[in-house]
């Protein structure tokens, strides 16, 4: 194993020797050096499960040589690149040891002529086996009574049926398949007269605590989704939503869907009653909701020159078939555009460098539609906005997601969920990204009633750790149904509270959500405390000053003023003057500025001069 991982690191070093930019171009020294390790590591470790070992083993090595402070720029962006050719085989080879145990079910078929896709996802058959479990127990908890027992026979057999109330259904399990018996007539059995149907022959099931005896029968077997692709043609309208065709990706886009109402799998019957054509229509699955479209069309993606080199393909195409749900618009050329602008914002920098240039454009070049006007589709275009730099919170964080994909950040995810201090909480989800294990929301960075441009040391929501990212928002599962009916104080409150008891596992932190929380806890306040004049007095020294003659009492002596600047404020604008500076009170003074008529201003001075 030791010799494995050596021959890859003399392998990267040789790279090093070789121009960079033709290191990393498509079939490259690169990418050959990793192509000939793999096809080495395969040849000499039989076992997938030892191969995901050492491919581990160098992605630890690859990190610890990235941390060295000692390597050169060049090293690191050709390292980078090397770690994500090796994350990818990762992905691929967990992928394949997760799939092997359903290789006799798990179809992937793409099919020329049509290009239609059959996929059946080892998660299907997981609530399959589940499903059929169900009767495994049931039959183990169940005891015949003695006049059942005596009646049964070679011509004569016992159902373990599961009956249904909502579809009416008596199910059971017949040599690991799930089936109906369908029935109209029957006879009950009971102590008094079991000895009748000796002679009789069919079956016998339950209902309740009555036993009955079914002469007259038909039984269908129920059809797992796991192999319907005999009968249907499939696609998932998730991340495998596309199929590949004459150099370009596709999907299809329906207008008519039926809902299946299981999850396991359903009978021909029941579909035979709707408008279902089997010869026509396609099984459809979007998360765990399987259905059947049809009157489709074949709506064009992006050509595959664009994203060749992209490693997430699934994710980026994802994406698009989102954004095509609004409206048909013809996208390689502004893809072109995006890619050339993140190529040319991002060459030679490292994955960091590149998160912070992509944060900082998209927020530079975008501004929020203010209010957006929800009923108008155009605004979720992400193209129609990527061409009026007017965009609404999906939007940035989809052309972000873009241009880190292009910038070759693959582990991306798009989220849309609550945020409870958002204007139209809690009628409209928000969006933001998680790119690796932290979390970005350009929108809330973006300031929307002036036309202010941040600074990239302002920013408060960029690279979050989860828990402080989310003292602010729900995923929909997570949120409760009583936040919905709070009042905008009360949420500032909650929020206030979850960054507050944050304070002390962040205090030595940069964070700018925290500035204002760690004020108050250095200076022994409570999360709830407002922040007014006085208390700000507590903090910092405070002067009263004569405007005749410019002086105030420092150290009991008379002091004049030379020159000062200085911000007015009020107790109501005491927060917006903390973000202004910062929240650092360092060489800050106030003044209370008396004139002749005994009234005052309160000055926040931030740089004084004295005779």
């Amino acid at each position: 194993m030791k010799k494995v991982i050596l021959i890859l690191i003399l392998i990267i070093y040789s790279v090093f020797s070789y121009n960079l930019t033709f290191a990393l171009e498509n079939n490259s020294p690169l990418i050959k050096a990793y192509n000939n390790f793999i096809i080495k590591l395969e040849s000499k470790v039989n076992k997938e499960e030892n191969q995901l070992i050492i491919l581990e083993k160098v992605k630890t090595k690859i990190d610890t040589i990235l941390k060295s402070k000692k390597i050169s720029t060049k090293s690191i962006v050709l390292l980078e690149e090397l770690g994500n050719l090796n994350n990818s085989q990762i992905k691929k080879l967990k992928s394949k040891i997760e799939n092997s145990y359903y290789t006799n079910v798990l179809k992937t078929e793409i099919q020329k002529n049509d290009a239609s896709i059959t996929y059946i996802d080892y998660w299907q058959l997981d609530l399959e086996k589940k499903e059929r479990q169900k009767f495994i127990d049931y039959k183990n908890s169940f005891s015949l009574p003695t006049f059942i027992s005596n009646t049964l026979s070679s011509n004569k057999k016992y159902l373990y049926s599961i009956y249904d109330s909502e579809s009416h259904l008596f199910e059971f399990l017949d040599n690991n398949k799930i089936k109906r018996i369908i029935f109209t007539n029957y006879y009950e059995i009971t102590e008094s007269n079991y000895n009748l149907f000796y002679s009789k022959s069919w079956y016998i099931l339950n209902h309740g605590w009555k036993y009955l005896f079914i002469e007259k029968y038909e039984i269908e077997e129920k059809i797992p989704y796991s192999e319907s692709y005999n009968l249907f043609k499939w696609f998932m309208q998730n991340s495998s939503a596309n199929y590949y065709e004459n150099n370009s990706y596709y999907y299809n886009k329906f207008s008519k869907f039926s809902y299946i109402n299981d999850k396991y799998w359903f009978y021909i019957k029941n579909i035979n009653s709707i408008w279902i054509n089997i010869k026509e229509s396609i099984l459809y699955k979007k998360w765990n909701n399987y259905g059947f479209i049809k009157d489709y069309v074949k709506v064009p993606l992006i050509n595959w020159d664009i994203i060749k080199n992209i490693t997430n393909k699934n994710l980026f195409l994802s994406q698009i078939i989102d954004d095509k749900k609004t409206l048909n618009y013809e996208t390689d050329k502004y893809f072109l555009e995006i890619k050339d602008i993140t190529e040319n914002l991002t060459a030679w920098l490292t994955k960091e460098e590149k998160i912070k240039k992509i944060y900082d454009y998209v927020l530079k070049n975008i501004t929020y539609t203010n209010p957006p006007i929800l009923s108008d589709v155009e605004i979720f275009s992400w193209i129609d906005t990527y061409i009026n730099k007017d965009w609404v919170c999906e939007w940035y964080v989809k052309l972000m997601a873009y241009m880190l994909m292009f910038a070759w950040i693959e582990d991306v995810e798009v989220i849309r969920w609550f945020v409870i201090n958002a204007s139209d909480f809690p009628k409209v989800w928000h969006a933001w990204l998680k790119i690796w294990e932290y979390y970005y929301d350009p929108t809330f960075d973006d300031p929307i009633w002036n036309n202010k441009v941040k600074e990239f040391d302002e920013y408060v929501y960029y690279k979050l750790p989860e828990d402080l990212f989310y003292t602010n928002r729900y995923d929909l599962s997570d949120l409760p149904e009583e936040i919905k009916t709070k009042s905008k104080e009360e949420l500032e409150e909650i929020i206030s509270k979850n960054l507050y008891n944050l304070t002390s596992k962040y205090k030595n932190s940069w964070y700018n959500i925290m500035k204002y929380t760690s004020l108050l806890f250095n200076n022994w306040l409570n999360y709830n405390d407002k922040f007014d004049i006085n208390k700000l007095e507590q903090i910092i020294d405070s002067y009263d000053v004569n405007w005749k003659d410019m002086t105030f009492i420092k150290n009991w002596e008379k002091t004049y003023i030379k020159k000062l600047r200085y911000y007015k404020f009020k107790n109501d604008t005491i927060i917006n003057l903390l973000m202004t500076i910062k929240y650092d009170l360092t060489n800050k003074y106030i003044f209370k500025w008396i004139f002749s008529d005994w009234s005052y201003e309160y000055r926040l001075v931030y740089e004084l001069e004295v005779f």
